[in-house]
C-alpha cells in the first residue's frame, strides 16, 4: 500500500467518523429516575420524583411496572405512562429501610420511527 492510498483511507475514516457522530440519534433511549439508574436512595428523595425521564432522542415512555419488595412481600403496579400515579406514590410511602424498589418492563416509543424499545430495569435499595 502506497502513501497516497494510506492517506485516502485515513481521510475516509475521519470523514465517516465525523458523519456518524453528527447523525444525532445513534445511542437509543436512556431511561432514568431523577437522573439515576439505580443504587441507594431515601424514601424522601424517591417521593420527590413524579416521573421517569428518557433522553437520547424523541422518545416517550409508554409503560412500566413499579414493584416493591418490602418485608418479604412483593407489590406491583403497572403504569401506562412515565408518570407516577397516586398508587405508586402510596407504595413508595410504605417502604422501609432495606426495601427493594424495581422499575421494570420499561417500554419506550421513538416518536419518529414508531419503534418500541424495552429498556433495562432500574433497581433501588431504600436507605
Amino acid at each position: 500500500m502506497n502513501k497516497k492510498q494510506l492517506f485516502l483511507i485515513f481521510v475516509f475514516f475521519i470523514a465517516s467518523t465525523f458523519v456518524y457522530s453528527q447523525s444525532g440519534n445513534n445511542i437509543g433511549p436512556v431511561v432514568r429516575f431523577d437522573g439515576k439508574s439505580g443504587g441507594n436512595i431515601t424514601k424522601i428523595d424517591m417521593l420527590k420524583v413524579d416521573s421517569l425521564t428518557v433522553t437520547g432522542g424523541t422518545y416517550s415512555i409508554l409503560s412500566f411496572t413499579f414493584s416493591v419488595s418490602n418485608e418479604g412481600k412483593l407489590k406491583e403496579i403497572n403504569a401506562i405512562s412515565g408518570k407516577f400515579s397516586p398508587k405508586i406514590k402510596n407504595l413508595i410511602a410504605s417502604v422501609t429501610p432495606g426495601s427493594k424498589v424495581y422499575i421494570e418492563n420499561i417500554k419506550v416509543l421513538d416518536k419518529q420511527t414508531k419503534k418500541i424499545f424495552i429498556e433495562p430495569s432500574i433497581l433501588f435499595t431504600i436507605k
